[in-house]
């Protein structure tokens, strides 16, 4: 009996073993290639009792690739004998996938020989080319399940920070402060930082009425932005000025006339955490005018969204 290859008798009186095997070992090492009785191929070693719905090709001591349906795999240190994935030798054990138009890549930790392998779809690449990491089914270009960490971030080339949390609280309460006095102007809008050393941005949009019905003089309004302490009253820091209205004050009004201005404002910048590390932001309103007489007036406020983000 010979084994022809190409046309050319390669390798003549191969061995075939009591059980049906096809030794090839003339002048080769033994065990250089090895066809078992169900058609799995070793090559340097005795293939693995796979189930019998796979063909698989066992390398050396631990690595194997096999074919099974529409799947190719790809792997080390174990094999599946139809019932479970098993370890081949003492170690760790990892494999590689191509099924349903999906890269997979598994791992397992270290593990007996013979004992069932329990694995971890460690990295999936899905047919829309969306990356998951820890995750089976990602959902963006890069969906990542755990914590991550980077020496530099680039958008489009350029050097940035990378957000890491988003969270829009939303209000449309509405609050009024009547006379001279400085007074908070909101509930308190709460964050909670996913990060110790990350770095949060406030950003918040409100709608301000401010009503005079008497005096002389001017009525003017301010409204700004504080982070606070937990007890919503002890300020951290003053986040900034409401924008977007003339010489950043909310309303103004002529020397002789009494009325009604409203304007839709914008606050934003960095917010400090609170000692606990939260984030904690209240608006505080005040009442003025451009002379000492005094003048009847309300300012009226309502919170539309206050969006916080989480930068590293």
């Amino acid at each position: 009996m010979s084994i022809v290859l190409n046309g050319t008798t390669g390798i003549t009186t191969p061995d075939v073993t009591s059980d049906g095997a096809l030794k090839i070992d003339a002048s080769a090492p033994d065990d250089s290639l090895v066809v078992d009785a169900s058609g799995n191929v070793g090559v340097g070693v005795t293939p693995s009792a796979w189930s019998a719905s796979i063909k698989a090709i066992d390398i050396n001591t631990t690595g194997f690739i096999y074919g099974s349906g529409a799947s190719l795999t790809i792997g080390e240190n174990g094999h599946y004998d139809g019932t479970a994935w098993r370890y081949k030798t003492t170690s760790e054990a990892t494999y590689y996938a191509n099924i349903a138009g999906q890269h997979r890549w598994y791992i397992a930790p270290s593990g007996t020989a013979g004992d069932a392998i329990t694995w971890t779809q460690a990295m999936t690449l899905n047919a829309s080319g969306q990356l998951g990491i820890n995750t089976a089914s990602p959902s963006y270009t890069l969906d990542v399940d755990g914590t991550t960490n980077a020496t530099t971030y680039r958008k489009n080339g350029v050097a940035g920070k990378l957000l890491v949390k988003s969270d829009i609280v939303s209000d449309g309460t509405n609050y009024s402060n009547t006379g001279f006095t400085n007074t908070f102007m909101s509930d308190t809008l709460a964050f909670t930082p996913a990060s110790a050393s990350s770095e949060v941005w406030v950003s918040i949009q409100a709608f301000v009425s401010l009503n005079q019905t008497g005096g002389d003089n001017d009525a003017v309004g301010t409204l700004y932005a504080y982070t606070v302490q937990s007890n919503g009253t002890t300020i951290v820091s003053n986040i900034g000025l409401a924008t977007g209205t003339t010489d950043n004050y909310i309303g103004f009004f002529d020397l002789a006339a009494n009325g009604q201005v409203r304007h839709c404002v914008s606050i934003e910048g960095p917010a400090t955490r609170s000692s606990d590390g939260a984030v904690r932001v209240r608006l505080y309103g005040s009442l003025g005018s451009d002379a000492t007489a005094n003048y009847a007036a309300t300012m009226t406020m309502a919170v539309c969204t206050a969006t916080f983000k989480e930068y590293l």
